[in-house]
């Protein structure tokens, strides 16, 4: 019940007695722009990881992913 009513109160789960005090409007507001906030800071990691390892001579790049992210 409370997911449906607060989802930004669901996922975030503190400070609960402020968002516990947000209309389900708002809730679901300020949840899409979060959501859209996290989906736009991946992105930009992911871009500056690509640039970073770019930076790499083209015979490393496969070693150094490797040890980053076990790939």
């Amino acid at each position: 019940m409370t997911q449906q009513r607060n989802p930004l109160l669901a996922e975030l789960k503190e400070p609960r007695d402020v968002l516990a005090q947000l209309s389900p409007e708002e809730s679901v507001l300020l949840h899409g722009l979060l959501r859209k906030a996290k989906v736009a800071q991946q992105r930009s990691l992911d871009s500056s990881l690509d640039d970073a390892l770019k930076a790499l001579p083209r015979l490393i790049r496969p070693a150094a992913r490797k040890i980053l992210f076990g790939k």
